[in-house]
Parts: structure tokens; C-alpha cells; sequence
């Protein structure tokens, strides 16, 4: 597999499991609506945006900002108990700071957040960038998040990867005309991604 100057990194389902909090996150918020949640989309509204999820929604009785309001509370407040890295994203994590290569995250998730989960594993000395919802005006699949990443890691288009689990992680990076990775947690990548892998360590195979 190519080697890169600059690999960078969605968090949910990508380098850290979030399936269980972002479970409660989602129901908390759809319930509120007055909706029913069904559990077993959970992978699939974590591949797109939050504004998608709420039109989804059958007929929900609040308006979206109470819908975005009580996912982003519960999310934070379960956020840092309930989620944890997957080992094979620490392993290459650390794999990839030993060689000197810059790292990066691209989320759609708060700055306060993640550098919080970073801080409480020891890795946040690990990245370079950091582009999160609060630091963009448009969110994936737009291409300005991995732009501003781009700019921030001082990285030509061609020497730069993002790897994700999303249909919007990977257009975001077509859109960004940059190289995409899926990485397959479950069995959720849906879309034409030329390279899958199973385990972030494959991206190091050659």
C-alpha cells in the first residue's frame, strides 16, 4: 500500500468505538421527538450528517435545534465513560509516530471532545491538526474540512491520505480530490471506495 506524508482520521467507528454511546445519544434525541429510534440504524445514521437523521424522522414535533441540543448533551456527557479506542487504532497510531509521519483527525464531532479523549489516552501529542465542527463552516461531505487539514499539516493533495468508515468521510475526501482508505467495522461501507481494509495495520502492508 502507498506510503503517505500525512495520514489522517475520522473518529466514530474509525479509530474509536462509539457505537454504544452514540446509541443513547440517538435515542435521547429521537425520543425527544417524539419518534420511534430504532437501534438497528445506528451505523448507518453515524455515517451521516445529523441534519439527515432528524429529516428522516416521522413527523418529529420539535424543531431540529432541540433535536441537535439534546443529542450533543447526552453525547458529551457519555462520550469520554463510554467510548474506547479500537486496538488496532492505537497500534498504528503509535506505528506512524515512531516513522515520523504527521497525523491528523477530521470529524464532524466538537473540539471539547475529542481532545478530551485524546488527553485521557495519552495520544494527543500524536496529531498535528485536529479539524472538528467548530473549527468549519461546512461540515463532511463537503471538502473543506480535509482542505483546512490540508493547510494546517502543510501537505501537498498527493502525499496526503484520509481514512474513514462513512459514505461522507469518503466523499468528503473525492471532493477534497485526496486519496480515501475504508476501514470495515461492520460491515458498513456501502460505496465504491477503491481501497477497504479490516484493520487500520493494513494500511502498513505493503
Amino acid at each position: 500500500m502507498k506510503d503517505y506524508k500525512t495520514y489522517a482520521f475520522d473518529m466514530d467507528l474509525t479509530l474509536l468505538d462509539t457505537l454504544e454511546t452514540s446509541t443513547i445519544a440517538y435515542r435521547a434525541a429521537i425520543e425527544l421527538m417524539n419518534c420511534v429510534f430504532e437501534p438497528s440504524k445506528v451505523v448507518y445514521m453515524l455515517s451521516t450528517p445529523l441534519t439527515t437523521t432528524y429529516d428522516e424522522l416521522e413527523n418529529p414535533t420539535k424543531p431540529y435545534k432541540d433535536f441537535l441540543d439534546e443529542f450533543v448533551r447526552v453525547a458529551r456527557e457519555t462520550f469520554l465513560s463510554g467510548s474506547h479506542f479500537y486496538k488496532d487504532s492505537l497500534e498504528v497510531l503509535k506505528l506512524l509516530y515512531s516513522e515520523g509521519k504527521t497525523l491528523a483527525i477530521v470529524t464532524n464531532r466538537d473540539s471539547r471532545v475529542v481532545i478530551d479523549i485524546l488527553k485521557q489516552e495519552g495520544i494527543l501529542h500524536y496529531f498535528s491538526s485536529i479539524i472538528t465542527c467548530d473549527k468549519v463552516k461546512n461540515l463532511k461531505p463537503n471538502p473543506e474540512p480535509i482542505l483546512k487539514c490540508l493547510e494546517e499539516t502543510n501537505t501537498c493533495k498527493e502525499d496526503f491520505v484520509y481514512i474513514g468508515d462513512a459514505k461522507n468521510d469518503w466523499m468528503s475526501a473525492c471532493n477534497a480530490g485526496v486519496d480515501f482508505i475504508a476501514i470495515e467495522r461492520y460491515n458498513n461501507c456501502q460505496f465504491d471506495a477503491k481501497t477497504k481494509v479490516h484493520s487500520l495495520l493494513d494500511i502498513k502492508k505493503d
